[in-house]
């Protein structure tokens, strides 16, 4: 995970993964391939989301 939530105050940070962690539901072979992890560094998340939905819009 990346984002605003990098730039938050420890404690909520590490309360914010925890949440997550025990609210996510995996699959097994997912759970064993699975990293909850904040990204300080590189996070391009925001970037391809913005990217492949310009890819499926209409052309204007």
């Amino acid at each position: 995970m990346g984002g605003g939530v990098v730039e938050a105050a420890p404690d909520f940070r590490d309360w914010f993964l925890d949440r997550v962690r025990a609210h996510t539901h995996l699959r097994d072979e997912q759970a064993t391939a699975t990293t909850f992890a904040l990204v300080p560094d590189l996070d391009m998340a925001g970037a391809r989301g913005a990217a492949l939905a310009a890819l499926s819009a209409p052309a204007a």
